[in-house]
């Protein structure tokens, strides 16, 4: 995930997903100067809070644990 400076159109910060622990599961929801973004890692649904300005994560909660590991298929 990239923030870009709206005016100038300079990265502001870049957020990969190994910084969570895990993947992107979609489109981050911007909220009160927060984002918060689905992730997935280890057949664990997680939560994650970062906050707006800096892109750093503030929280996480796991929602869910699967009985089984997502699987992934390549084309």
């Amino acid at each position: 995930m990239q923030a870009y400076h709206l005016k100038t159109g300079k990265l502001e910060w870049r957020q990969g997903d190994a910084s969570l622990g895990g993947h992107w599961l979609g489109a981050p929801l911007p909220l009160g100067g927060k984002l918060y973004v689905l992730t997935e890692k280890n057949a664990e649904l997680r939560l994650a809070c970062l906050d707006a300005p800096s892109g750093e994560p503030t929280w996480m909660q796991t929602l869910a644990t699967a009985r089984d590991r997502l699987l992934w298929r390549c084309c």
